[in-house]
């Protein structure tokens, strides 16, 4: 019995994360075809400084972003479970951000606010380390850095916008603070010049 309720759990599990993965990838895909490049610009940009500053510390979360090849499914869903985890932290913060600023009478006249943006370039990741999970969301990952990659001029602009917002967010969420200023300009830019090995292989046939 106990041998079948593994089996049944480990079914249910393994659905559970590619229905998740499929709701990221087509939320993903849908803001970054719904706004303008300066807006994907500053998603980019901020996954990047996400990856420095988690991923690329991890060995393990490195290599399933770059050699997905070669760990198990099970090993990768493990991995995107515990992203899964740590971004429902971030969630609850920006609950509590998204209650300051409404008691400041602060709005954010963005189609995606910032909070929204940290969210999104996290689900940049989550979604690429999904891409060797399932096949089902193969060519939407693909896309999503098509237009990412489509969108790379803007950076520049995107990351003088993503400072001028620091300075608020910093007062208004200590926790946040400094969070880019350690990366200088060029810094910045080199980061965001990743591409994963899928992707990079399929934008040199463009």
């Amino acid at each position: 019995m106990k041998a079948i309720n593994d089996v049944v759990f480990k079914w249910l599990r393994h659905r559970k994360r590619v229905k998740d993965l499929k709701t990221k990838t087509d939320h993903l895909l849908n803001v970054l075809e719904q706004n303008d490049k300066i807006t994907r610009a500053m998603i980019l940009a901020m996954s990047a400084v996400f990856r420095a500053r988690v991923i690329d510390r991890s060995a393990q979360l490195s290599k399933a972003i770059n050699y997905a090849d070669k760990m198990s499914k099970e090993r990768i869903g493990l991995i995107f479970e515990l992203l899964a985890a740590i971004q429902s932290k971030m969630i609850q913060e920006k609950g509590a951000l998204d209650q300051k600023l409404e008691a400041l009478e602060i709005k954010e006249n963005a189609s995606v606010t910032h909070w929204d943006k940290s969210l999104l370039a996290m689900d940049i990741w989550m979604t690429t380390i999904g891409n060797g999970y399932t096949r089902h969301i193969n060519k939407k990952v693909l896309k999503i850095w098509v237009l990412l990659d489509d969108a790379s001029n803007e950076l520049k602009q995107a990351i003088l916008s993503l400072r001028e917002l620091e300075d608020t967010v910093n007062d208004l969420s200590p926790a946040q603070a400094d969070m880019y200023g350690s990366l200088n300009d060029e810094q910045w830019l080199s980061l965001c010049a990743y591409r994963p090995k899928f992707a990079k292989d399929a934008l040199k046939t463009d």
